[in-house]
């Protein structure tokens, strides 16, 4: 999506030719589509684009490689997370039902050797409201004898999200964080999640992105419109290779720089640049046969 948005606006802003960029001039046909098309993308490029950036948290490659550079660099957990305690093999996101995602992977700390009464449930809630966390947190039991109290709230003001993790026994204060602890990529990322989640502004924030993922549906539907009433009868009407290089060698930048950031576009360009090359050359042997 990102790509998508950088090469169209690329490809059609300020061309000069009297065509719909920020208003529809064409009344029907395809020239409407191309205009509904254009207009369409460039008043919401930057809600898909921001819509693309903050759900890649969520992704398997991008957002694995961002978690463990964000707390190589110190910029994502707090600084000291975790130091001098014991650990358990338990995520953090296993103990609580939202966590941070910053630091929902990393493992929940141990109470220590087993000695002593447990607290009560009503002597965790005493102890985690004196520390000031906010209505609406959950209480998550000790995992065994070596577990913790572990107190977690995740309301839709991020800024009062909170983690803090008990001792089983004395009821000491393991661990206690909220988002101004973070790391500033950790901030920014909770901060994108949460308005990404249609939380951060409530319902504005939810008609926002609806009306982006409308969009979307637009911007897909006049594309494949566009294509299939200027294609060629019988045939995928795919363009010709272009004589003049300046805008193709532009965007092919583009598609390289795509590629390095977001490993996977890189990888899709490859086996498409792939399968094209075995097409043609298979098309032009069989021509010359």
């Amino acid at each position: 999506m990102v790509l998508l948005v950088a090469s169209g606006i690329y490809l059609w802003w300020a061309r000069g030719k009297g065509l719909g960029t920020t208003t529809i001039k064409a009344r029907r046909g395809r020239p409407w589509w191309r205009d509904l098309h254009a207009v369409t993308g460039i008043y919401t490029g930057v809600f898909i684009v921001f819509l693309a950036l903050t759900g890649l948290p969520w992704s398997a490659v991008w957002g694995s490689k961002f978690y463990d550079y964000a707390n190589s660099l110190g910029l994502g957990m707090p600084e000291g997370f975790w130091s001098g305690l014991p650990m358990s093999t338990v995520p953090l996101s296993e103990a609580t039902d939202r966590a941070p995602w910053i630091i929902e992977k990393q493992p929940v700390p141990l109470s220590g050797t087993a000695s002593g009464i447990p607290l009560t449930l009503d002597q965790v809630v005493a102890t985690v409201e004196g520390l000031g966390i906010v209505l609406g947190y959950a209480v998550s039991m000790p995992k065994g004898a070596e577990g913790v109290f572990t107190a977690s709230v995740y309301p839709n003001d991020i800024t009062y999200e909170r983690v803090i993790h008990l001792h089983q026994y004395s009821g000491a204060v393991l661990y206690d964080a909220g988002l101004s602890d973070l790391g500033t990529l950790g901030r920014w990322a909770e901060w994108g999640i949460s308005v990404h989640m249609g939380q951060e502004w409530g319902l504005a924030n939810q008609i926002v992105l609806l009306l982006a993922c409308f969009a979307m549906v637009a911007l897909c539907l006049s594309g494949a419109t566009m294509w299939w009433k200027r294609r060629p009868s019988g045939i995928l009407g795919v363009p010709q290779v272009p004589t003049d290089w300046r805008i193709p060698r532009t965007l092919l930048l583009m598609a390289a720089a795509a590629g390095v950031f977001f490993l996977l576009v890189g990888l899709s360009i490859l086996v498409l640049a792939t399968v094209e090359s075995v097409v043609y050359v298979t098309a032009r042997q069989k021509k010359l046969a």
